[in-house]
Parts: structure tokens; sequence; C-alpha cells
């Protein structure tokens, strides 16, 4: 087992502190049914404790038994899906999705799902919509724009050209992006002044670069880049790329693509990571923790807020 580092640890539990202070969540009197992840993911998970929720019920599929966090009394490491049935807020965090119908059917009739995003980007797949609007269950969601969350994209974007080994400075990229997130990844550009077009005609002799970051799944039935066949269509060919310029690099952040085809053909793709529509291949914690715990937090206040409502029109609180 690597040697765990306290101090880096204590820093980041100061600024969960800092958060709850700053928001001013407090979850007295309410239980959170959320994840347990790793690395950043897995402090995001206590940050209810920190507010002093009554109850944290951090889930757990392959737990076997359940587990009480060392040092603390409101937080449960469970595998039980039941517990949803005790929770006043649900998290929409990655090891609870999907949230099912059945899933729906044990929350309380008060329960409130923190969204943890903008309704922009709900994924059908994530969460049975139609269950929740049956049995009136709150989707709550993020204002990730108002609070400036959004604002961390464009140095994501920027962080993954450089760890892709592309110098930036005097580049020129090739961008393919749609959705709620292009407008940051073109102002991070602007702003630095870094050469891009935003049209894929033309010779690609030019770039060093095409980047791939789709989050509004502008291609229902397509691929941005693939190899074309009876079935499938790609807005650039793999065949195009090793024509005009196999030496580009093609940088995957989100929007589908044949990274496999791109791979065995000898193109240069980073990440070299199969994407998924609707999906992004770089992690939410791809800056560290702050934009992590700050999410959580964001999240947690506005179902918090929801939930109290809830509760006081029901008369249950």
């Amino acid at each position: 087992m690597g040697k765990i580092d306290k101090e880096g640890i204590l820093v980041k539990i100061k600024w969960i502190e800092k958060l709850v202070e700053k928001y001013e969540l407090d979850l007295t009197g309410l239980t959170v049914f959320t994840e347990v992840a790793t690395n950043d993911y897995f402090l995001a998970g206590m940050i209810p404790a920190f507010a002093n929720a009554q109850m944290v019920y951090m889930y757990d599929k392959d737990l076997l038994f359940e587990n009480k966090v060392e040092g603390s009394d409101n937080i449960r490491i469970t595998s039980s899906r039941d517990k949803i049935a005790e929770a006043d807020i649900i998290t929409n965090t990655g090891f609870i999705r999907p949230v099912t119908a059945l899933d729906v059917a044990k929350m309380k009739d008060t329960a409130i799902i923190a969204l943890m995003m903008s309704q922009q980007q709900i994924r059908p797949s994530d969460i049975e919509i139609q269950a929740c609007l049956n049995k009136g269950i709150e989707l709550i969601e993020t204002d990730e724009v108002n609070s400036g969350i959004l604002n961390s994209m464009g140095f994501k974007f920027l962080k993954v050209l450089f760890d892709a080994g592309l110098t930036v400075w005097k580049d020129k990229y090739l961008l393919l992006s749609t959705g709620l997130w292009a407008s940051y990844y073109v102002q991070a550009l602007e702003i630095n002044k870094i050469d891009f077009v935003r049209t894929s005609f033309g010779s690609l002799k030019d770039y060093d670069a095409i980047i791939v970051a789709d989050h509004g799944n502008f291609l229902d039935d397509g691929l941005w880049i693939g190899q074309d066949n009876d079935q499938i269509r790609s807005v650039i060919s793999i065949d195009r790329i090793l024509k005009e310029n196999p030496l580009i690099k093609i940088i995957n952040i989100s929007g589908q693509m044949d990274v496999k085809g791109l791979v065995e053909a000898g193109i240069d793709v980073y990440p070299e990571i199969e994407t998924i529509a609707g999906h992004s291949v770089v992690r939410g914690d791809y800056l560290g923790y702050k934009v992590v715990f700050e999410m959580m937090v964001l999240s947690l206040k506005a179902a918090e807020q929801a939930a109290r409502k809830r509760l006081t029109t029901s008369g249950t609180n």
C-alpha cells in the first residue's frame, strides 16, 4: 500500500470546510445517499457529513458487509440500494447511476435527486425520468454557469492539449465542438490567441491537431472521425487524414470516433480511450480536487433548499 499523504488530505479537508461555510451548506436532519468512489471523489462523498447530515450512506455495490467510517458516527458504507428509501437527497453521481424505476419506487415522496449537473446535460440512460415524474420526485440541477464552475472548462481544455504533448503556442487546430461547453473552449483559444478553425472543410495539412469535443450529441448515427463504410459515415475519414496529414494529432475529449481504427492506422490519439455518446473521456477531477468539491457542495446546497421546502410543504419537517 502506498504512503498516505496526510498533509494533502488535511489541505483538502480545509477546502471542504471553507466551501461548506461559504455556501452555508447545512444538512442537519437530512439523510443523503451517495457513492463510494476513489481519490478525490471519495472525499467528495463525505462532504454531507461535514455539513452535519443526519446520515450519509455511501454506496459500494461490491461491499459484502455494511461498514462504519472510522471516526464518524454519521457515515455508513453500504452495498444495499434499499437505503435509498431513507434518503432525503440522492446524488446522481457515477456509481449511483443508473437511477432505475425500482430505485425511484423506493424513494420517499419528498425525496430529491441532486443532478450534479445542469438539466441540459441529463442523459436518459442515467435516470429513469418518467418514473420520477410519475412519483413527483424532483430533479434538482446545479447552476454551473452563474456559479462559475464552467469557467474551469477552459483550463481543463488547455491542460489536455499540453498533456497530449502539443506546444499550443503557435499551433493551429481544427476544433469540432458543439453543446454547452463549446463556447468555453473557443474562449480559451481566443484569449490565448491560439489559431483555430471550426469547420472541417479544406485541407488538413496545416493543422497540428484535430480537437473533437462534442458535448451536444451533434451526430446521431455517425462518427466525427472514423472509417467510412456502408453503415457509418464520418465527418472526417481516416483515409483522408492519412492522405492529407498522417502526422496530425487527434485530441479526444468527447464525441464519437473510431479510436481503435485511428490507432491501428498509426494516427496519434490522446487519450486513447473509446468514447461513448454524451460522455467525456476527461474526468471531472482532471484539474484536481477544487472543482470536484465545489461542484458537490453547490449541488448539495441546491438539493438542501429543495428538500427543506418539500419537507415543510408536506408537514414532515
